[in-house]
C-alpha cells in the first residue's frame, strides 16, 4: 500500500494498533526505520510500534524472517570485544583471571534471537567481581543468567608521586609590578571574570607607609619597625584593601624604597659594578638591607593580612627590585668589585633561616620561543636556596611588547611559548608584568595593551594548569622539592605518607599525590571524602590525593 504524504496523519496502516506491532529494520538505519526492507537478513533488530505514521521509504519488499518470540540464550559472549573460551549457549558459568592493574574487563554479549533482550550488570569491586549476564525472551516467559567470575591476581603498583596542584599539567603564576592603578583596576576586572585567576601584586612599602627614622638608622619598637602614613598612603592601602577583596590574588613585598636597596646594615659608600660592565657607587643609610627585608615584609603582613589562608602563618616573598648589578664579583681595571648579592646574600640568609622569608623573584628577559624553556622552575631547582631566592620570571618589556607591535621578534607568541614549555615539562612559568593600559601606542615604561594582557589571562582557560599567587607557588614547590612519597597495599586499603624536609611551621600546604590504585575499584575515599578514580588508556587507575606533608598516612578504601 502506498499512501500519500499528505494522508499520513490519518490513512496510516499501523494507526490505531492495540496489540505490539514488530517490525524487523535494518541495523543501518539510524532512526530505527525509514530504510527499504529489500535485505532481510540476521543484522536486523526488532522494535515495538504502539501505532505509528506510514512512511514512503517504508515498503514491504519482500517476507519477513520469523523471530524467536520464546528464545533466552546467548549465541556469543565477549571479554573487551574478544569471545570468550569455551564459551556455549548451554554454559551459564565462566571463570577468568584479570591483572589488579588493569581491572575488570567488560562483558557484552548477543542472544539468538533478536526478539530477545540482554541486561548486564558489570563487575565490580563491591559486588566481588562477578557480572551477570540476563536474557529474557520477547514473549517474558523464559529468562537465563549467565555469569562470569573475575578471579584477580598480581600484586599492585604501589608507585605514586608529587604533581602539580590536583594534577595540573604545569603551574602558572602572574606577578604584577609597582603598584599603578590603572593595571589594578584592568587586573580586578580578569580577577572577576576568569575564575581560575590568581594574581600577585608586587607594590614597594613607601607607597603604604613611612618609616620612622633618627637620621642614621630606621627604629624598631621591640621587633616591629615603626611608621607613620599619610591621607595618601592610607588612600593606597584603600585601594588595594578593595581589589583583594575580590580573593584570588595577594599583595608581596618589592622592597621599600624601589630604589637600591640590600648593601650592608652598615651603611656608607662603596663601588659596584652595573650590567653593563660599568663601575657606579652609592650611598646608603645604616639599616638597609634590614629594612628591605624585614620591614617591607612586616607593613605587608599588618596591612594586607591574608584572606588566602587565614589560619596559616604569613610569610613573604620578595620581588627583586630593578637594581641591575652583577649577582656575582666583577674584575674591572685589575680591581675586583664585590656586588650587591655579596652584602645583600648574609641579611638574606638570616631571614630566610628565620623563617621570616620564604623565597623571591628575580627576571629575565628574552625575546625568542624556544630560549624561554631553559628558564621553566623544576621541583628539583628548588632544593637550592639561592635558587628560591630568584627565581626566573619572564619579564615583559618594550622589546617583547604586543601581539601588533613592530618588534617582529617580540610579541603575544613568546609569552604564551613560555607557558607551553612549562606544560611540556611539567614545571613553573612565572611571569613579571609592569603596567597594563587601555589604548597603549608607547611601551615605554614596560607598558602592554589591555587587550594583550588578557589574551595572554585567557590563554590557559581551556588548559589543565593551575594558576598560582606567587607565594603559593613557591610554598608548593619548595615542599615538593624534598617531598618523599611512600605507598602500600594490604586490606583493600592503600596507605599513602608523604613527608619533606621543610620547616612544618611554614611550609603547611597541602601536595597533590598521583596514587597507583586497584583498578578493580569502582570508587575511593579518603577521610570520608569521595575521589575521582582516573584511568589511563591500558586500563590502570590512580587518583589526585591532596597530603600536607609529614601529617601522618592516609588510608584510601576502595569500593
Amino acid at each position: 500500500t502506498s499512501i500519500p504524504a499528505n494522508e499520513y496523519w490519518y490513512n496510516s496502516p499501523f494507526m490505531d494498533t492495540t496489540d505490539n506491532l514488530i517490525i524487523a529494520v535494518q541495523n543501518t538505519s539510524d532512526a530505527g526505520f525509514g530504510t527499504y526492507w529489500n535485505v532481510i537478513s540476521a543484522d536486523v533488530r526488532a522494535i515495538v510500534v504502539y501505532g505509528m505514521s506510514y512512511n514512503d521509504y517504508l515498503e514491504n519488499k519482500g517476507g519477513l524472517l520469523d523471530i524467536d518470540m520464546t528464545s533466552a540464550k546467548l549465541s556469543a559472549l565477549y571479554l573487551n570485544g574478544q569471545r570468550i573460551n569455551g564459551f556455549s549457549e548451554d554454559k551459564t558459568s565462566y571463570s577468568v583471571n584479570v591483572d589488579i592493574n588493569t581491572g575488570y574487563k567488560t562483558v557484552t554479549a548477543t542472544a539468538s534471537s533478536t526478539a530477545a533482550t540482554v541486561r548486564i550488570v558489570d563487575a565490580t569491586y563491591a559486588n566481588g567481581g562477578v557480572a551477570t549476564v540476563t536474557v529474557t525472551s520477547r514473549d517474558g516467559k523464559t529468562t537465563k543468567t549467565y555469569t562470569v567470575t573475575f578471579n584477580v591476581i598480581g600484586t599492585l603498583n604501589t608507585s605514586s608521586a608529587v604533581v602539580n596542584k590536583d594534577g595540573a599539567d604545569a603551574t602558572i603564576s602572574y606577578v604584577i609590578d609597582d603598584g599603578n592603578r590603572a593595571t589594578g583596576t584592568f587586573a580586578k576586572s580578569m580577577l572577576q571574570k576568569y575564575s581560575y585567576l590568581n594574581l600577585s601584586f608586587a607594590i614597594y612599602t613607601k607607597d603604604f607607609a613611612t618609616l620612622s627614622t633618627d637620621g642614621t638608622k630606621y627604629v624598631m619598637d621591640g621587633d616591629n619597625y615603626v611608621y607613620t602614613q599619610t591621607a595618601t598612603q592610607k588612600d593606597a592601602v584603600q585601594f588595594w584593601q578593595d581589589i583583594l577583596s575580590v580573593g584570588r590574588s595577594e599583595i608581596v613585598s618589592h622592597t621599600h624604597t624601589h630604589t637600591f636597596w640590600g648593601i650592608t646594615d652598615e651603611g656608607g659608600t662603596f663601588s659596584y659594578v652595573k650590567n653593563d660592565g660599568t663601575v657606579a657607587s652609592a650611598t646608603v643609610l645604616e639599616g638597609s638591607s634590614s629594612k628591605e627585608i624585614y620591614a617591607s615584609s612586616q607593613i605587608i603582613q599588618e596591612l594586607f593580612p591574608s584572606t588566602l589562608y587565614p589560619n596559616q602563618k604569613l610569610q613573604t616573598v620578595l620581588i627583586n627590585a630593578g637594581i641591575g648589578v652583577k649577582m656575582t664579583n666583577a674584575t674591572v681595571g685589575n680591581v675586583t668589585y664585590p656586588t650587591y648579592y655579596t652584602y645583600f646574600k648574609q641579611i638574606l640568609m638570616n631571614a630566610y633561616n628565620s623563617g621570616e622569608y620564604i623565597g623571591g623573584r628575580g627576571t629575565f628577559m628574552v625575546s625568542n620561543t624556544t630560549a624561554s624553556a631553559s628558564y621553566v622552575t623544576l621541583p628539583s631547582e628548588m632544593t637550592d636556596i639561592e635558587y628560591r631566592t630568584n627565581i626566573p620570571a619572564y619579564m615583559i618589556v618594550t622589546e617583547n611588547r604586543n601581539s601588533s607591535g613592530s618588534a617582529t621578534e617580540g610579541g603575544i607568541d613568546n609569552w604564551t611559548a613560555y607557558i607551553d614549555h612549562a606544560i611540556e615539562q611539567n614545571g613553573l612559568a612565572a611571569f613579571c608584568i609592569h603596567n597594563i593600559h587601555a589604548g597603549v601606542t608607547n611601551h615605554d615604561g614596560h607598558k602592554i595593551s589591555e587587550e594583550d594582557a588578557e589574551e595572554l589571562f585567557a590563554y590557559t582557560a581551556d588548559k589543565n594548569v593551575w594558576v598560582a599567587t606567587f607565594t603559593d607557588a613557591v610554598i608548593y614547590y619548595s615542599e615538593w622539592s624534598t617531598a618523599n612519597v611512600t605507598t602500600s597495599y594490604a586490606d583493600g586499603k592503600v596507605r599513602v605518607t608523604l613527608t619533606d624536609s621543610e620547616r612544618n611551621d611554614i611550609y603547611n600546604m597541602a601536595l597533590t599525590v598521583k596514587v597507583n590504585v586497584p583498578a578493580i575499584w569502582s570508587t575511593a575515599t579518603v577521610n570520608g571524602q569521595s575521589l575521582e578514580i582516573n584511568r589511563s588508556a591500558d586500563g590502570k587507575a590512580y587518583v589526585y590525593v591532596n597530603i600536607v606533608p609529614d601529617s601522618g598516612t592516609v588510608e584510601l578504601i576502595g569500593g
